[in-house]
């Protein structure tokens, strides 16, 4: 990926597309751009190899804004960002087949998120050594980690009234997979914190 995105730079900057002193600014604009193109290609195929494009869908409309703005665990390297994402969507297509099987009754599901939604309100956004916030960033960050949250609940609890219960069972295990990724990166932050200190 490096060879081509300098090849790329290169071009724009020889061709004036870019100015020399931008190249920083653009190159990980690029650099972003590709990763969400490469992860969004792998889950599609994943989608398609589980024939589970639909759960695939679901996952990737709930999981994209609440990890914008909640924060959570960030891999230290593409790749592993790649695998990790990628690994919680293969769980969340085979979790959510296995408890839409098992019929569980709304009780259930009732509770789980509620234990989900305390853990979140009182823990977005979680910064990390990657993306650090400020005061006001975190402040708003976590005013829309948690209106995002909200709608997530109601559009989960519709669709679970109008007998959707398998695409309301995905997005609870996108908010479980959200509540896991705050926890590692809150655990991350508490090692680092200590290492500082020692």
């Amino acid at each position: 990926m490096k060879q081509l995105l300098d090849s790329l730079m290169a071009k724009q900057i020889e061709k004036g597309i870019i100015a020399k002193d931008e190249e920083e600014l653009y190159r990980y604009g690029y650099m972003i751009l590709f990763e969400w193109g490469f992860n969004l290609i792998i889950a599609g195929l994943i989608g398609i190899l589980t024939k589970a494009l639909q759960t695939t869908l679901i996952f990737l409309i709930s999981v994209i804004p609440l990890r914008s703005f909640a924060g959570g665990y960030h891999a230290s390297t593409p790749l592993k960002c790649a695998v990790i994402s990628n690994a919680a969507l293969v769980l969340v297509i085979g979790l959510s087949e296995w408890l839409f099987f098992l019929h569980l009754p709304v009780w259930v599901f009732f509770l789980c998120e509620l234990l989900f939604l305390c853990y979140y309100v009182r823990h977005v956004p979680v910064d990390s050594r990657e993306k650090p916030l400020s005061d006001q960033e975190s402040h708003v960050y976590a005013r829309y980690a948690k209106i995002f949250y909200a709608v997530e609940l109601i559009i989960m609890a519709i669709l679970y009234m109008a007998g959707r219960e398998k695409t309301s069972i995905t997005i609870m295990l996108v908010h479980l997979f959200v509540i896991l990724s705050l926890l590692s990166a809150r655990i991350q932050k508490i090692r680092n914190e200590k290492t500082i200190v020692s």
